[in-house]
């Protein structure tokens, strides 16, 4: 299939009845330009991306949503066949989402993560990156992961980052501050915070005029304790002081995504 453009694969598989594996051929579509894939873990996912190889390929969009959460190991993998199997110049939309471990609950155990620098080094050499998003993998969110993020990808739209159960950014996060000076084409932000609030709040970081809506979706782990003013009013006013024209929704980390 030399010219095939597109691949959108929405077929769940058995375990018992594995979709692919490596006895399949190697597959050729020199012309994939956008992949689509779902299936039940990540293993399956970089067994696919590794027959996409040698070579990266000309992909725009790649999109990946497995049914079973992933561990540290399985999320780093798949991490490592995206940097190979992707050419740097032309991916600009990638998705990587863990269904079930949306729904998980507060009180699931925590499994070891994926430190955030591993991210930032697998997904910062994709710097013509438009839209990111990045929801349910084991994966220690922190301030400098959206700072190194916010340097490589200047022409970012949206960007979604919710990690597994309890995962989400540290107190007095100060990434999104830096975000907002960094891509000035923001559109659309969806990321899980703790419980912060910084007494003061930061300085705005953009004019009162000349930027379109945003929306920002904060995702957060003790909702319960932002449900009364002035904790929420606060929480809000802080958010929009870092984005002023943003539609601001805070929700509870425990609602599926």
């Amino acid at each position: 299939m030399p010219n095939l453009h597109t691949v959108i694969h929405r077929f769940y598989p058995y375990d018992r009845l594995p979709l692919i594996g490596p006895a399949l051929p190697r597959l050729q579509f020199p012309a994939l330009r956008v992949l689509h894939w779902c299936g039940l873990a990540y293993t399956q996912a970089t067994t696919l991306l590794s027959l996409l190889q040698p070579g990266p390929r000309d992909l725009q969009a790649l999109s990946i949503r497995c049914e079973y959460t992933s561990d540290a190991a399985a999320a780093s993998a798949l991490l490592a066949a995206v940097r190979a199997t992707c050419a740097p110049q032309t991916l600009t939309s990638l998705a990587l989402h863990s269904i079930n471990a949306s729904s998980a609950s507060l009180a699931a155990p925590v499994t070891p993560a994926l430190a955030a620098s591993a991210l930032a080094a697998s997904l910062c050499p994709f710097t013509r990156m438009q839209e990111c998003q990045i929801t349910g993998l084991p994966v220690a969110l922190d301030d400098q992961l959206l700072g190194d993020l916010s340097a490589s990808w200047p022409a970012l739209r949206r960007l979604e980052l919710v990690a597994g159960p309890l995962r989400g950014l540290d107190d007095h996060a100060r990434g999104p501050a830096v975000l907002a000076a960094l891509c000035p084409r923001l559109e659309h932000l969806e990321v899980e915070i703790g419980a912060w609030w910084p007494e003061g709040g930061p300085a705005p970081t953009r004019s009162a005029t000349g930027h379109r809506a945003q929306t920002v979706v904060v995702y957060c782990a003790h909702l319960e304790a932002l449900q009364d003013d002035p904790h929420e009013g606060r929480c809000t006013a802080w958010v929009r002081g870092v984005f002023p024209h943003a539609q601001v929704m805070l929700v509870d980390r425990r609602e599926p995504h």
